[in-house]
């Protein structure tokens, strides 16, 4: 059934136009998301702008003449509008261009809304090439900007920004289907991200550290969580994350902007290990949450430069073996952990249970006394693969009053606990305490990796996900 441009949209009807949207890119482009995220996002940019200035000019500037009105709101489009979208560059200018002029267009008006928005927006676009015929052929390029258009306007009073980050992270869940094995570097599913983010009881100010931060849905669990237990005081909270992806980097830059998440998020691009964005001068900054599913099996995270010339922060000193880099990440985690400060990661079973470097920090977690659960997940829950993976969740204030909430306070308060078929022995023999945040000697661990295999899930649709909490904004 055709959409009306002029009726409120149903969750359901822009999930389903959106995966329409897909779909006639299907079979012709593999990296379908890299144009339909961004294509998104600039008509309801677009659309945004148009309703914010006819909402100034009609409330906030009544009783100013017409063009005085105009010039107030041109001079200071910050005030006025969430995102600026320079003159010339909006959807209709674009979409009135000729089909053979259509992408130059479209990376021409991507580029300069990016430049207009720096703090929100620098760089996000600047890898984006709609003009590449031989990927995508300029016909192709018309038929889609033109199913996009059908969709009418993606004002606020049409689609809210619950509404329209919902169905944003639902199609982000079924690009992450479609890719199997590569859908887990850039999305977590929202189940597990829901359980990381009841886990760690957000307070109303708390800080919360994504160090592999993927498309942004681990982070925006723990804001939506904060709104839950909090209300409006939860505007306080705010969230940052680091991703090694460009593209996968952009992808969550729009997710804050869609959700109207972005004046509390920061979302750095580049390798947290080799290059971390959050410093206090030359030292890590420290975090009161920590959330991650950091990639599992990875093998290009940097043993090399790591075991040549050390960590320059003293963050990794048990050096895992090229075939598995997890530990290397849950050290930075714990380095990155405020005095007070807990954390969940999402972990694969093996970092339980094999030797060398992962025996080692284990013993070190245990000795310090930050262990606080060790959670199994459901199987089947990551995209590509059945993996079997866990919650680690570390508390440096164990015995101290937790929040309500909290993980020890879950269990604590838990009046039975079911046993999971798998149990983790913590092996703490034959390594050494841990020494805090200093840099020591790095060796390689000596033993047989498993099998290589990356994270996996199954994706709902999107009249099932939740709303986003109206306090957020």
């Amino acid at each position: 059934m055709a959409i009306s441009p002029t009726s409120p949209l149903t969750l359901k009807a822009l999930g389903d136009h959106l995966l329409q949207s897909a779909d006639l890119l299907r079979n012709k482009i593999s990296n379908q998301k890299d144009y339909v995220l961004p294509l998104l996002f600039f008509k309801r940019a677009s659309d945004r702008f148009h309703e914010e200035r006819a909402s100034a000019l009609a409330h906030d500037l009544i009783g100013v003449p017409a063009e005085a009105a105009v010039a107030i709101i041109e001079s200071n489009p910050a005030t006025y509008h969430s995102i600026i979208v320079p003159a010339g560059h909006f959807w209709d200018d674009v979409r009135s261009t000729d089909t053979e002029g259509l992408g130059k267009a479209l990376n021409d008006a991507l580029r300069e809304i990016g430049r207009a928005n720096p703090k929100q927006l620098a760089g996000v676009f600047e890898n984006l090439d709609f003009n590449n015929k031989t990927a995508l052929p300029a016909d192709d390029l018309r038929s889609i900007v033109d199913h996009f258009h059908k969709l009418g306007p993606l004002t606020n009073e049409r689609v809210t920004p619950d509404m329209l980050g919902e169905a944003y992270e639902w199609l982000i869940a079924t690009f992450a289907a479609r890719a199997g094995k590569g859908g887990g570097e850039f999305y977590t599913p929202a189940m597990v991200g829901k359980l990381g983010a009841r886990l760690l009881a957000p307070g109303p100010t708390d800080e919360t550290y994504d160090p592999t931060a993927g498309s942004g849905g681990l982070l925006l669990q723990v804001l939506d969580e904060a709104c839950r237990l909090h209300g409006a005081k939860a505007r306080g909270a705010a969230i940052f994350g680091q991703e090694v992806n460009p593209e996968t980097w952009a992808m969550a830059r729009m997710n804050m902007l869609l959700h109207g998440a972005a004046g509390a998020a920061t979302i750095e691009q580049g390798d947290t290990l080799k290059a971390p964005k959050f410093l206090r001068g030359t030292a890590l900054r420290t975090f009161e949450l920590i959330i991650a599913n950091p990639p599992f099996s990875p093998k290009n995270w940097g043993h090399d430069w790591l075991k040549k010339a050390g960590d320059p922060f003293g963050r990794i000193t048990h050096l895992p073996p090229k075939s598995h880099g997890e530990i290397a990440f849950v050290q930075h985690m714990v380095a990155s952990l405020a005095d007070t400060g807990r954390m969940a990661v999402v972990l694969p079973n093996g970092v339980f249970f094999r030797g060398g470097a992962e025996l080692a920090l284990r013993k070190d977690l245990v000795d310090a006394d930050l262990v606080e659960a060790v959670i199994q997940l459901p199987k089947d829950m990551f995209f590509g693969a059945g993996i079997p993976a866990c919650y680690l969740v570390a508390n440096q204030a164990k015995g101290r009053a937790e929040p309500a909430g909290s993980c020890s306070s879950m269990l604590r308060n838990a009046t039975s606990v079911s046993t999971p078929r798998t149990s983790f022995a913590m092996r703490t023999s034959n390594a050494s305490p841990m020494r805090s945040r200093s840099a020591r000697p790095m060796t390689d661990s000596a033993r047989r990796p498993p099998p290589t295999r990356s994270p996996a899930a199954a994706t709902t649709s999107p009249s099932a996900a939740t709303s986003r909490q109206e306090a957020r904004r």
